[in-house]
Formats: structure tokens, C-alpha cells, sequence
């Protein structure tokens, strides 16, 4: 029985910490109310149908595919019905009809960016329990309204604890981490509720142990493997030049404890046999030492959102990185714990977990909110209509074409397009999936408007770093091979109508860009036929050595500033350094390098294009 205790206490508090991190990594961001959809739900909810009739927007059909209908003085979604148990009474309907359009309209706020606060779901869902109620109290007997206000009271209660659950935020298709969060959440109670039964068995077996005797356990279990873990979570929060979401800061620590863990399991052996003088100043000091440490660490990482225009970490977000760093560390516990419990006691833990998915599945969870957002323009930016009139040119991958013809297909449609009449033709070389930068393009076409073409093609089609490391001679073939392309179309026209020829290159896109002035065979054509060229983020700062040539580097890109010295050398610039460490946060930096505001990391805005030099 003390190996089946155990065995559920730890998963009693993985599953519990998982559901709190994962409700807590759930959480919406502030709202930005739409007027219009407000004064809709206003009406809706004062049950004034008219109004909210009137002030429903035109567009509301186009947005849900259907029209309110008014039906006994209701304003509903015709075809709505109650979510819930099947038993509900039949004349609910009309009121959770209704529901179901106020639940509608939150969704059009959302989708049009417009999302209401909380309190216009929590109205909603009182307008629900009023309306039970109003109806409950129409019944003609008291057997007939107390049953009803037991069905009432089921429906309010299943769709007040959703509601809730999902922070009063707006309704919408459930999303995998909300499942994953009520399910850890369902298993982890029914854990604790078996783990109480089986210590509420052991209760009258148990004494009460002395003071003495837990001090005696604390000396006796105190080893040197526990400060070299405080030492690997110190250094997995030790502060980088950008600021990291709370699941890459755990998972950094949780890294920092892997590699630690075997020194400490061997410093563990070493175990206090006997008081020492002092051991309570001594634990104090550490205690305090350690404290005082995450304090300055926090501090300092505040100071680096700040810098970054971002605002000081809220107190969840450390309570993120706590629970998910102490899952990591319980949940490897608990599937060994399991698996030695399995072979003996596997029938409890079996009907636990078959409880927690079967109370999941049936709970009167409407949905988490997984708003549709307006589809964002991304790798096919150069497929898209330009809106100032710019010409754009893009051949992505096909099946069976090499470089040279993709090449010579983006040139063709430049040509085809009339971006050769255009007074700047721009080579946008992509990063290793064929990502173009809508932010340079926009750029651009803000700086010339009409009077610019660009054109690129995808070279590879696996993740930059991937590309960087495995595929960048076919990022640099494809770079000379657009570079021939389009400077052959070019140097067919009368000198006098010539476009000045830019280069432009991000990231992946400048080293590949770089090695057109670098190839003996192209070397001297290149750097006399291009005007100018752009490297923006480019690794580790090269550039090509030309005469109008700029490269543009936030100071906080990895990309750029990374270096391998790190390692024993500190940057220079100020910042707190250790050795070894600061190389790793560093690394750490390239997964957080796109998270942050334009200027921060690896993410570059408009105006990079100011620095392109013209002719």
C-alpha cells in the first residue's frame, strides 16, 4: 500500500501542475471591445429583442450563415439547440437559443478583432439562468417547477463552470491544451480522491513523528547533489539579451537540471552523518543566497522587456515556469512509480485514468477560445497583388524542376509583368523555406511605390537553420542562378533603360546572397552590374565587401552577435555574463529571436529598407 500512496501522490501532483500551467498558458490577451457588437449584447441581454434586432451588424450573416429570428418574444439563433444532457426539458430551447446568439456575437467581436471583455459572457450566461428561471416558474404544479429547477440549475451550473474555466473569455472550437488541461485536471482530483481513501486506511497505523525526528530525517537526506540543482536552476534563469516566453525558460531549466542531474546523483552519496556547528545558519544563508539571486535574475530580465518595449513579466508567468519545471522533474517519477505499481496494483490506477476520460469527454464544456484571426500574408507574400501597383515575381519549388529553370521561370514573369520598366528591380532571396519578409516588402513598395519590382524564388524548403547547416550550397546555387537570370534580361535592354539592380537578402537570404559576389565565375559581373545590396540579420555580421553595400542588425539578434567566444570571452557591451552559461542562453536566444517586438531579436520592420543605397 505505501508503494500504491506514493505512487498516486506523485501523480495526484504532476497532472495537478500540468492543469495549472496549461490553464494558465490558456489564458487570453486584454481585450479590445467593438462598440458595435457590444451594444448588441447590451440589448440581447436586457431582453429588449427590438433593439437588439437593430443593433445587430449587417455583416453578421456573412460572419455565422445565419439570421436571428424572432420567436415568442425571443431574439435566437433558429438553429440553435441546448448543449448539455439529453434529459433537459424541451422548452428550453428557445432559452438557449438565445444563448447560443449571444455566444455568436462574442465570436464575431473576436474574428473581427474586436474581442469584449468578460463581463459580456458572464451577462450572457445570467441571461440564461434568468430565463430558466422565468420559464421554471410557469409550470402549473410544484412537482412540475421543482423539477424543472433542478434541470435549470444543472444547465446553469454546467455552463457557469465552463465559462469560468475558460476565464470568461470568448467561446469558440476547443483546443487541444483546454482538452489536455480539463483532463489533467478531472484525473488529478479522482487521484486525490483515491490517494485520501487509501491514507484515510493507513490513518489509525500512523503516530505523529517528533520535531527531533523530522530534523533527524532533514540531516539525514541533506546532501551536496541538491545545491548543484539550485546551481542548474540559477543558471537556467541567468538572464540573455532577449526575453524568453515562460515554456522556453522551462524547458531551459529543465535542461540545465539534466545535464547537472548526474553530478548531483553522485554528490548525493555523500550524505551529513552528523550535526554540524551551525547547520541552520548554513541553510539559511543558502536559502537566502539563492532567493536573493532569482530576485536579481528577475530584475534583470524586467530590465530586458523594458528595453524591448514590452512590459515587466506578470507574476503568472514565473508561476508558469515553476509548474512546468516541476512536471518535468514529477512526471519522469511518476511513470517509473507507475511502472513498478503496474504489475500489482494496476487496477486502481486503471480506473482513475478511465474515470478522468470519461468525466472529460462528458463535461458541458461549450469550447476554449481558438478565435479565427485574419489569415496573416507569410511565405506567398511575392504571390500576393501588390497594393500600390509594384510588380511581384515568385517561383516556389516544383516537382522535378532544378534551380535554373526555377530561376529562369521567376525571371520570365518579371519580364512578363513589366518589371523591367520599373526603375528598381529588387533580388528578395529567402530564408531556407522560401520565407520573404512581408515587412520588407512593404518597405519597399512604401519607399518607390510602383516603381519597384521584386523577385525571388524558393530554393529549399526545410527550416533556415536546418538549410544553414545542411543546405546552404543550395541556397547560394539558387542565389547566383536568379542573379544570372535576371541580370541576362536586363543586360538585353538599351543601356540608357536599364533598372538599377538591388539585392536584398534576410537572414539564410544574405549568406546565399553574399556568395553571388563571392563566385569566381560571376564575381567581377555581379559587383558591377548591382547597384546596391541589403543584408538584414545576416549570421554573424559578414558582409560581401562592396562599395553600396549595408547590413542592418538589431543589437539584440542572435543571428548576429552570437559568437563561439562567449565561452570564455565576455561581449563587451555590459550585459551580466558567465562563462559557458551566456553561450547557452545565448542559443536559447535563436528559439526566442521572432517572439519579441520589431527592433528586438531577429525580427526587422519597414524601415530596414531606408538603408538600401541607390544609384
Amino acid at each position: 500500500m505505501n508503494r500504491a500512496i506514493r505512487c498516486l501522490a506523485v501523480i495526484f501532483v504532476a497532472l495537478g501542475v500540468l492543469s495549472l500551467a496549461l490553464d494558465a498558458l490558456g489564458r487570453t490577451a486584454p481585450e479590445r471591445p467593438d462598440p458595435t457588437i457590444q451594444a448588441a449584447v447590451d440589448a440581447l441581454v436586457t431582453d429588449n429583442a427590438t433593439a437588439a434586432s437593430a443593433a445587430i451588424p449587417a455583416t453578421f450573416r456573412q460572419d455565422e450563415g445565419y439570421t436571428p429570428a424572432r420567436v415568442g418574444g425571443l431574439l435566437l439563433r433558429p438553429t440553435g439547440d441546448c448543449s448539455g444532457p439529453d434529459v433537459l426539458p424541451a422548452d428550453f430551447a428557445p432559452v438557449c437559443k438565445r444563448h447560443d446568439l449571444g455566444y455568436d456575437l462574442l465570436r464575431v467581436a473576436e474574428r473581427h478583432e474586436g474581442r469584449l471583455p468578460g463581463s459580456a459572457r458572464r451577462a450572457v450566461d445570467a441571461q440564461l439562468d434568468r430565463g430558466l428561471a422565468e420559464l421554471c416558474a410557469t409550470r402549473p404544479t410544484v412537482a412540475g417547477r421543482l423539477d424543472c429547477r433542478v434541470w435549470a440549475a444543472v444547465a446553469a451550473l454546467g455552463v457557469g463552470l465552463n465559462s469560468a474555466r475558460q476565464h470568461w473569455s470568448t467561446p469558440g472550437r476547443e483546443s487541444s491544451r483546454s482538452w489536455a488541461s480539463l483532463g489533467a485536471a478531472v484525473t488529478s482530483v479522482l487521484c486525490g480522491a483515491a490517494l485520501l481513501a487509501l491514507l484515510t486506511r493507513r490513518a489509525a497505523a500512523w503516530t505523529r513523528p517528533s520535531s527531533s525526528a523530522v530534523g533527524a530525517q532533514v540531516l539525514r537526506r541533506a546532501n551536496l547533489g541538491w545545491l548543484v540543482r539550485a546551481g542548474a536552476v540559477l543558471a537556467g534563469l541567468f538572464p540573455s539579451h532577449l526575453p524568453h516566453p515562460a515554456p522556453v525558460q522551462a524547458v531551459t531549466v529543465l535542461a540545465f537540471l539534466a545535464v547537472a542531474e548526474p553530478l548531483a546523483r553522485r554528490l548525493a552519496r555523500r550524505r551529513v552523518r552528523r550535526r554540524v556547528r551551525g547547520q541552520a545558519a548554513i541553510a539559511a544563508g543558502l536559502g537566502l543566497g539563492a532567493a536573493g539571486a532569482v530576485a536579481w535574475e528577475i530584475g534583470q530580465q524586467n530590465g530586458i522587456r523594458r528595453s524591448a518595449g514590452m512590459l515587466p513579466t506578470e507574476p503568472r508567468h514565473w508561476f508558469v515556469v515553476a509548474a512546468l519545471v516541476g512536471l518535468g522533474v514529477l512526471l519522469p517519477r511518476a511513470l517509473r512509480s507507475v511502472g513498478r505499481t503496474a504489475a500489482r496494483r494496476w487496477r486502481p490506477i486503471v480506473a482513475v485514468v478511465a474515470a478522468g476520460s470519461v468525466l472529460t469527454a462528458a463535461a458541458p464544456a461549450q469550447a476554449a477560445p481558438t478565435a479565427s484571426r485574419a489569415a496573416s500574408v507569410s511565405d506567398d507574400v511575392l504571390l500576393t497583388p501588390s497594393p500600390v501597383g509594384a510588380v511581384r515575381s515568385y517561383a516556389a519549388i516544383r516537382p522535378g524542376e532544378d534551380l535554373t529553370a526555377r530561376a529562369e521561370r521567376a525571371a520570365d514573369s518579371l519580364v512578363a509583368a513589366g518589371g523591367l520598366t520599373r526603375h528598381h528591380v529588387v533580388l528578395m532571396l529567402p530564408t531556407g523555406s522560401g520565407w520573404v519578409d512581408p515587412a520588407a516588402v512593404s518597405g519597399l513598395e512604401d519607399r518607390f511605390g510602383a516603381d519597384v519590382a521584386e523577385v525571388g524564388i524558393q530554393s529549399t524548403s526545410v527550416p533556415s537553420w536546418v538549410a544553414f547547416l545542411a543546405q546552404r550550397g543550395a541556397a547560394a546555387a539558387g542565389a547566383r542562378a536568379l542573379y544570372a537570370a535576371v541580370e541576362d534580361r536586363i543586360a538585353a535592354l538599351p543601356v540608357g533603360t536599364r533598372p538599377q539592380l538591388h539585392v536584398w537578402g534576410e537572414s539564410l537570404g544574405a549568406t546565399s546572397g553574399q556568395a553571388i559576389f563571392s563566385a569566381p565565375a560571376a564575381g567581377h559581373d555581379a559587383r558591377t552590374a548591382v547597384c546596391s545590396v541589403l543584408w538584414v540579420g545576416s549570421p554573424g555580421g559578414h558582409r560581401s565587401g562592396l562599395t553600396h553595400e549595408t547590413l542592418v542588425s538589431n543589437p539584440t539578434d542572435p543571428v548576429v552577435h552570437t559568437s563561439l567566444r562567449s565561452v570564455v570571452v565576455p561581449p563587451g557591451d555590459g550585459r551580466p555574463w558567465l562563462p559557458v552559461v551566456s553561450l547557452v542562453q545565448s542559443g536559447v536566444d535563436f528559439v526566442s529571436s521572432r517572439s519579441g517586438p520589431v527592433g528586438t531579436g531577429h525580427v526587422y520592420g519597414p524601415d530596414q529598407v531606408a538603408a538600401l543605397q541607390t544609384c
